[in-house]
């Protein structure tokens, strides 16, 4: 037996009442109406996943040969789309206590070719609003762009994160606060922007193929049953010994720029019926994956080995994060006391990609760190009362290592 390291909140009951079917043509309105409201917003799009959002933003605000700032370390593909979009990446390093972007180094990383700051809340973690406002007081021409793919529910001095900025956008993969196996939104009050990429995206996309539906269908039943304690061990076989498991994880390249398959297609109408039972149920997930993150923090900061974060208040912890120097050894420890410690959300640093050098400039000691040292523990609200305390037990057994 071994405790997964993420684990979708699906129910039987999601299951059915996706596969049997619903109203076709409704569904993604609705799931766009209904993520709109939670995340205290007027509008809402729907995106096959949230690089493809992001890209449809860039595209409507014709933005071309312009600098984008973001943190040095979070997901590759936020960069290919600057990248492919033909402006330009210019990466700001992160703290190692919140692994967010360092606001004190943006006024040095802004020009006159800057059109947007991406504010990512890595791993829940909100970033101060306020210091951000400030910094780019001078700069009414630059847009605020919150990414909170990690950060569905966070709050930053008692407000959304997501309420703020001119745009905030949102991943819903296998492994985020909710998820519709895969998918993506963003999120608007500026009703003129709102139809600006909402005709970007309805002139661009195409409907999905009946095999991306026969795929996401099987995808979402093996992630409900697979990634349990009794199935995960053959999930892990697959992953070690097959590429059956690539679609999932082979999302970019050292070397060179790539987008997914499903990239230009809508979101399929029965992974919208997913998200709307998601948020249905997201204030108890959101609970339950704190609840299960302070516990675990609580064990784990005794340890003066691991180096744990400190968020501030309002963290919605869509991992549980620490940085241990001798990763290796403290990955084979834990699954050797049955608990899988993850690294692949975010294992790399992309100042150290070949495909990002041509835009890199200074040091990014924080990024590099935090690649070289991330694990995740289990933190997902399908955690038993077992499970947290085989964790903690085998986070004790590492004291004494």
């Amino acid at each position: 037996m071994l405790v997964p390291r993420l684990s979708p909140s699906f129910e039987t009951l999601d299951l059915l009442s996706v596969i049997c079917g619903g109203d076709e043509q409704n569904s993604v309105l609705q799931f766009e109406d209904d993520l709109a409201r939670y995340a205290g917003r007027r509008f809402a799009l729907a995106f096959p996943m949230a690089r493809s959002g992001l890209n449809a933003l860039i595209g409507a605000m014709g933005w071309r040969d312009r600098e984008i700032i973001m943190p040095a370390y979070t997901c590759a593909v936020v960069a290919n789309v600057i990248i492919a979009s033909g402006n330009r990446p210019v990466f700001v390093d992160i703290d190692t206590d919140t692994f967010n972007m360092q606001v004190d180094r943006l006024e040095a990383a802004l020009s006159p070719d800057t059109v947007a700051i991406i504010a990512t809340h890595m791993y829940g973690f909100p970033m101060n609003l306020k210091e951000l406002s400030v910094a780019v007081e001078n700069r009414g021409d630059v847009m605020i762009i919150q990414d909170c793919a990690l950060a569905l529910g966070a709050t930053s001095a008692g407000v959304p994160v997501h309420a703020h900025g001119a745009v905030a956008l949102f991943s819903f993969s296998l492994g985020k606060q909710i998820s519709t196996v895969e998918g993506g939104a963003l999120v608007f009050d500026d009703q003129k922007l709102y139809r600006s990429v909402k005709r970007m995206r309805d002139n661009s996309f195409v409907a999905p193929p009946l095999r991306r539906y026969l795929l996401q269908y099987a995808l979402l039943v093996a992630a409900h049953f697979g990634l349990t304690p009794p199935l995960y061990p053959f999930v892990m076989a697959l992953k070690h010994h097959t590429r059956l498991l690539n679609i999932i994880t082979d999302y970019y390249r050292e070397d060179e720029i790539i987008t997914a398959s499903n990239f230009y297609e809508h979101l399929p109408p029965f992974l919208a019926r997913l998200g709307i039972r998601q948020l249905e149920k997201i204030n108890n997930l959101l609970t339950v994956r704190k609840k299960n993150s302070d516990r675990l923090m609580a064990a784990a900061h005794q340890l003066p080995s691991l180096h744990c974060p400190n968020p501030p208040d309002g963290a919605s912890w869509s991992h549980a994060p620490c940085l241990v120097e001798n990763r290796t050894r403290f990955i084979s420890h834990m699954a050797a006391h049955g608990v899988q410690v993850g690294t692949e959300v975010f294992n790399y640093a992309l100042p150290e990609m070949a495909v990002y050098k041509p835009y890199v400039d200074g040091n990014f000691d924080g990024a590099k760190r935090v690649a070289r040292e991330i694990i995740l523990l289990p933190n997902h609200p399908r955690l038993r009362a077992s499970d947290l305390e085989l964790i903690e037990t085998a986070l004790w057994a590492w004291r004494t290592k």
